[in-house]
């Protein structure tokens, strides 16, 4: 029979087998109903708590404006990614578009839904750097091969142990421990000034480098290695790095980089995690209206979801009629003379926006592609996006942990989709960064792998040629 036509094929011993396909369009059902379902929660949040508490936003609006007709657009435009995005565990390409999906574009399509204010432009947009994404991380290299270095796994635990120890010493050099705080309703008042004195010059990078990338490299090596030492000393580094810097993303990421190990050891589905995701965002949302509270649904279902949303339509708006920046506020500024010389950007478009207020505006790949190129701008970050997925994926088939990328490129991924130009995450945010340092530490098992068969050919077996050996 036709395996397009049966769902399970009958065994010798009368039991049921589900047949590849059936299996293949099984589990695409769950994610697709996964995300459907996490839809329905944002909309709850958005009705029932973002309009009410922040309708009328100086800066970032929830306003609220139904069309039943627009809303069920917006599901079906909410279901088209999950038709093709890959959704496994196998490699770092499920984890790469479940962040883009449940940060960006399922926020995005529950504002589109709900305010028919919202263009459809910013949609279209993020729906085709997704889809160059998926494109471009599919792409066969031909002998693609990255090189092995001796010893890599000893040299980027070094590495990272230094980075993390030359902050220590750099706090108290420079003065900012007296700027160290607990307390999350004064951290405004204390980071402006832990700015001033910590991230000056290239330690700017550096700090940046040390807080994002090499210490939860070493936590993510420690659960992985069940070394406690390890991982208390990651973890207190975390809060330290909290305490003086006031950026309260530092205390989620230990919470981040475990759930992500946890993910890919235990039997849990992406799938499942987005649904369990939506379960506690829910149970969040019931305990916030019944109990009124600000702080904690402020920044775990406003900060995190709907205000990349917000601020990525607000770019598309702000750019769709006046003349793009062509880079000239950076790289291109020599060679390029525009309004936007000189300019930092989010804070150009934060004094529009606030009526004259010092804010900075910050956007994340759709936004800020729009604004330097139009859709050329916004194609090249996801080629560039997709590139680095391929590349990643390259590492964890030559024998790189797969949670590992997942732990450490998990924030700052995130943060080239929804708060930061793609080339200032690449560089400052540590996506390059952390995959030299997980370049260096999976080199030990590839190194194995060359090994293995370097032993089988000395033995008769094939003639693949190993790969190149830094030393």
């Amino acid at each position: 029979m036709n395996k397009y036509v049966s769902k399970r094929t009958a065994m010798s011993d009368g039991s049921d087998y589900l047949s590849p396909n059936s299996e293949y369009h099984s589990s695409r059902f769950k994610f697709v109903f996964a995300l459907l379902f996490f839809r329905v929660v944002l909309d709850l949040c958005y009705v029932f708590y973002m309009h009410l508490a922040f309708g009328t936003h100086f800066l970032t609006p929830m306003p609220l404006a139904f069309d039943p007709f627009r809303y069920l657009m917006s599901y079906v435009i909410a279901i088209i990614p999950s038709l093709f995005v890959p959704y496994d565990k196998r490699d770092f390409s499920g984890m790469f578009f479940l962040i883009v999906l449940l940060f960006l574009y399922i926020p995005m399509t529950c504002m589109f839904g709900l305010d028919v204010q919202k263009s459809y432009t910013a949609i279209i947009m993020c729906l085709i750097a997704i889809a160059t994404c998926f494109v471009i991380s599919k792409v066969e290299l031909t002998n693609a091969r990255l090189p092995i270095f001796a010893n890599g796994e000893k040299y980027a635990i070094f590495i990272s142990y230094i980075f993390v120890a030359y902050f220590v010493l750099y706090v108290f050099y420079s003065g900012a421990l007296s700027n160290v705080n607990f307390d999350l309703e004064k951290m405004y008042d204390y980071r402006e000034l832990s700015t001033e004195i910590l991230d000056t010059g290239i330690f700017a990078y550096l700090n940046l480098w040390t807080q994002k990338i090499f210490n939860p490299f070493i936590l993510a090596i420690g659960i992985y290695r069940r070394n406690r030492l390890m991982v208390i000393t990651a973890i207190l580094a975390q809060i330290f790095f909290f305490a003086v810097t006031q950026h309260r993303s530092h205390l989620f990421l230990p919470i981040l980089v475990y759930l992500a190990s946890q993910l890919y050891v235990r039997r849990v589905s992406i799938s499942g995690l987005i649904a369990g995701s939506g379960i506690l965002i829910g149970t969040l949302l019931s305990v916030t209206v019944v109990m009124e509270l600000e702080t904690i649904p402020s920044l775990v279902i406003r900060r995190a979801f709907f205000v990349p949303a917000s601020i990525t339509f607000d770019w598309i708006e702000f750019f769709s009629d006046l003349p793009k920046i062509y880079w000239s506020d950076g790289i291109l500024s020599f060679f390029i003379d525009t309004r936007y010389n000189g300019q930092s950007i989010p804070w150009y478009i934060g004094y529009y926006v606030s009526n004259g207020m010092e804010v900075a505006f910050n956007v994340g790949l759709i936004g800020s592609g729009y604004a330097q190129a139009g859709y050329f701008g916004v194609i090249l970050y996801a080629v560039i996006l997709g590139l680095m997925v391929k590349m990643v994926n390259t590492m964890i088939h030559s024998g790189l942990p797969a949670f590992l990328p997942a732990a450490l490129l998990f924030s700052p991924v995130r943060v080239a989709w929804a708060d930061a130009d793609v080339l200032t995450a690449l560089l400052s945010h540590g996506i390059f960064v952390g995959i030299v340092v997980m370049w260096l530490y999976g080199s030990h098992n590839a190194s194995r792998r060359v090994s293995k068969r370097l032993r089988a050919d000395s033995t008769g077996g094939g003639a693949e040629q190993p790969a190149a050996s830094v030393h």
